[in-house]
Order: C-alpha cells, then structure tokens, then sequence
C-alpha cells in the first residue's frame, strides 16, 4: 500500500507541474534549449538506464549482474551533469515568467529524483547486490 501511495504522489506532483507549463504556455516564450540537442540525448541516456535497471532486476541472482547496475549508473550521471550543463547554457531564469517557473520545477524535480536515485543505486553497488 506505501508504494502504492508513493506511486500516486509522484503522479500528482509530475502531472500538477506539468499541468502548469501547459497552462501557463501562450505559445510566444522561446524554449528553454533547441529539443534536438542536449534533451535528445538526455532522453537515450534515460532509456539506456531505465533498460539497464529491469535487466538488472530480472538478472539480480546471477553473479554479474553489477555490471548492469553500474551502467545505470554511469548512464545516469551522465543525464545529471548533461542537466547540470544545460542549466548552465539557459538565459532564463525562475522569476522571468510564470511559464518558465513551471518548466523549471518540473525539470528540477526530474533532476533530483535521478540524482537521488543514483545515490541509491550506488550505495546499493556500494554494499553489494
């Protein structure tokens, strides 16, 4: 039932904020980066990692199967410093436009549940599988 219920708050925090860059979109803000640049190549190294991690999940017994949890990881921090870099090279910031504050939320929010998530992943390789 908890997972459940965490499930269902992370629905609900993702779909308010997403709710609010659509709702707060006119159509006329400039993007935040150029789609096919940085966030493409942030969107594989996401399917990289969420492929590596079931794969991991259904290998866990077998006596390699680190070698699948460590690719996660590299994968993901590789999002998190192209995150990191892509913050870097945006112009706007929280306070130029409710819009931009909403798109910044929600990439934040992105941000730091991969960043906690490899912390965890790592501690989990860190102890041992």
């Amino acid at each position: 039932f908890a997972f459940l219920v965490f499930i269902l708050s992370q629905v609900i925090a993702y779909g308010s904020l997403l709710v609010c860059c659509f709702w707060f979109d006119n159509n006329s803000f400039i993007s935040l980066s150029s789609s096919l640049e940085i966030p493409f190549l942030g969107c594989f190294l996401l399917l990289g990692s969420s492929i590596s991690i079931t794969g991991f999940h259904h290998i866990m017994p077998w006596s390699f199967s680190w070698i699948l949890l460590l690719l996660t990881i590299v994968l993901g921090m590789g999002f998190v410093l192209l995150q990191l870099f892509e913050f870097n090279e945006v112009f706007i910031n929280l306070t130029d436009s409710s819009f931009y504050a909403s798109c910044f939320c929600t990439v934040g929010l992105h941000f730091i549940h991969v960043f906690l998530g490899v912390i965890g992943l790592s501690i989990i390789l860190f102890l041992g599988v």
